[in-house]
């Protein structure tokens, strides 16, 4: 067999073996060659996953990803991607062993491209970029980026003749970015001392007319201060410069600036959490029409003091995100609103559907002081309601049928200095004095007879009518009496009254 026949079945073999990985804790996972498997899950149930490359915090080791590196292999650190390598690990592939349309070699697989991981180099995919070829290049995204086909070489090409330094690598790009000033082929991350602001990727001492305003811009390679036509959104200007927060000499934002006093447009200070840290607070001039008020949400003008509150005074109400001393003749209802806990006090043309009125007053609940009364409040019940239902503090012609009359409450029991009960109303004692009585949970009912009720027997000596007689005493014609035996030869008989 010649050697270009032994060749041509290494190389098969090569690009064969990349598609079946060994087990993995149990789980047989095949990946493409450019990609690593990647485990997520927990102690009692794991899931194997192929991606182009590990999470963020993750290591890739031989194809998979790790949280650490085994303990046989050194951790290393290339500016966009962790791995693990070994001392016993160092398989190089001749450079003649891969080729056509699987021309790249990388850990003794023969593939068509790199993996996303890796760089491009001599027919290999390699981790770093060598010292003689340090020059990365990204063909297949724009900019400073890790991702696609990338390409070590000894200089950039002429498709991406601008260097950029960051960390380890050397990017070569098809233009400086942004934030970075370009010093003939060189993209420089910073500017000078004596021309610190950056305006069209050239360094100045002091911004043009066209963008005056000065603002720190943030990158994840640098900060550096840029020119602009305006400050963002997020800020305000102050001698030209975009700040957070304005400073104590000028601490108001008038339409973007910081200033010292609010103007006649904008007369009311809405001071606010500041939009840049939630420590610092910034006050902002708000506008006034004869309509409304420009405010945040769930802020309010207060007139009086030309400042937008999170409350109205406790003397004030609100009225149209105003706070004003008295409701006006068109809304002329003060409606407490209760929520949260908190108390509210709004200026409304009618009561809400579920609220209750008294005279210039709604409320979602009646005050404690005060009664309920169909959908109002009221400080005393009318005649043509004269009884208070305690349960819920209402107003009502008549106590329910289970209920007694103590006074002009419905109650479920009478109290123990009015305990008896003639016609439902609790009395301190009975009007007859010899009526018969019946004792009940509510109280003792004077029955006003000389007959107890079907399905008791009167106690004898006493008024007292009972559901059921003692055990000591037997039922004779109908009464408790203290006899222990039945007169006349009769027997015995057990009932639910008692022992006749």
């Amino acid at each position: 067999m010649t050697m270009h026949i032994v060749m041509r079945h290494l190389v098969s073999l090569f690009c064969l073996s990349s598609y079946f990985l060994p087990l993995i804790q149990g789980q047989d996972v095949r990946c493409l060659p450019t990609e690593v498997i990647v485990r997520a899950g927990n102690d009692w149930e794991w899931q194997y996953t192929c991606k182009r490359a590990c999470p963020a915090k993750q290591y890739v080791y031989r194809k998979q990803c790790y949280n650490s590196c085994p303990s046989h292999t050194f951790a290393r650190y290339n500016g966009f991607i962790k791995y693990c390598v070994s001392d016993v690990e160092h398989f190089h592939c001749p450079k003649s062993i891969c080729q056509k349309e699987y021309p790249y070699c990388f850990e003794g697989n023969c593939l068509d491209s790199c993996p996303e991981y890796t760089i491009g180099y001599n027919k290999s995919c390699v981790m770093t970029c060598p010292s003689e070829a340090k020059y990365i290049t990204a063909v297949s995204c724009e900019g400073v980026c890790y991702s696609g086909y990338k390409t070590c070489s000894s200089k950039c090409p002429v498709s991406h003749p601008f260097k950029f330094r960051f960390n380890h690598f050397y990017h070569c790009l098809k233009e400086c970015p942004s934030f970075s000033m370009q010093n003939f082929t060189k993209c420089e991350l910073s500017c000078p001392d004596d021309r610190p602001l950056l305006f069209n990727k050239t360094c100045r001492s002091t911004c043009p007319p066209s963008s005056p305003f000065t603002s720190l811009r943030t990158s994840v390679f640098n900060k550096i201060f840029v020119c602009s036509e305006h400050c963002n959104d997020m800020m305000a200007s102050y001698r030209n410069v975009c700040v957070s927060v304005c400073p104590a000499k000028s601490p108001l934002e008038y339409h973007g600036k910081c200033v010292e006093t609010c103007q006649k447009d904008r007369p009311f200070i809405n001071t606010t959490p500041a939009k840049k840290s939630i420590y610092i607070s910034s006050a902002v001039c708000r506008e006034v029409s004869t309509r409304y008020i420009s405010m945040d949400e769930k802020f309010f003008a207060w007139i009086k003091n030309k400042t937008c509150v999170t409350d109205c005074p406790s003397n004030t109400l609100v009225f149209n995100s105003t706070c004003v001393e008295a409701c006006p003749k068109t809304f002329p209802l003060n409606y407490t609103k209760v929520q949260q806990g908190k108390h509210e006090h709004i200026c409304v043309k009618k009561c809400p559907g579920n609220a209750y009125q008294y005279k210039y007053f709604c409320f979602d609940q009646c005050p404690t002081y005060m009664k309920y009364i169909l959908s109002n409040c009221t400080l005393e019940c009318p005649k043509t309601y004269p009884y208070i239902y305690m349960d819920n503090v209402t107003c009502v012609q008549s106590c329910p049928d289970h209920y007694v009359y103590n006074g002009k409450k419905c109650a479920e029991k009478c109290p123990r200095e009015h305990f008896y009960i003639e016609n439902k109303q609790c009395v301190n004692v009975c009007s007859k004095i010899s009526a018969l009585q019946r004792r009940t949970n509510q109280g003792i009912v004077c029955l006003n007879s000389s007959f107890c009720p079907n399905g008791t027997v009167l106690i004898e000596n006493t008024p007292h009518c009972v559901g059921e007689c003692p055990e000591s005493m037997l039922i004779i014609n109908n009464i408790c009496t203290r006899s222990t035996s039945c007169p006349n030869n009769t027997y015995k008989e057990n009932v639910t009254l008692g022992t006749y």
